[in-house]
């Protein structure tokens, strides 16, 4: 596991579960988006980590990967104000 991934990783942990939740949710919103403007297979792969590197692949990596993906679509990204609308 990488720092990155430890960070994140130790301050999920000290969140309450309702907070935890809502980082899960906004993972899936953020699938879901990626979903309809960049195809499932893409989504799929990520999400199939045992078909890629022999299943090395970690969460964060996933993430990342995800995020990138979504910074080079060029598409406005959601405010502060937007995601709160949605939760």
């Amino acid at each position: 596991m990488n720092l990155a991934e430890q960070e994140l990783l130790e301050k999920w942990r000290y969140l309450p579960p309702e907070q935890q939740q809502e980082i899960l949710d906004f993972a899936e919103f953020l699938l879901q988006k990626m979903r309809r403007h960049s195809g499932e297979a893409v989504v799929q792969q990520l999400l199939r980590p045992e078909q890629q590197n022999n299943g090395s692949k970690l969460l964060g990596e996933r993430l990342r990967e995800l995020r990138e993906q979504i910074v080079a679509s060029g598409e406005r990204l959601l405010t502060a104000e937007e995601i709160e609308r949605f939760y």
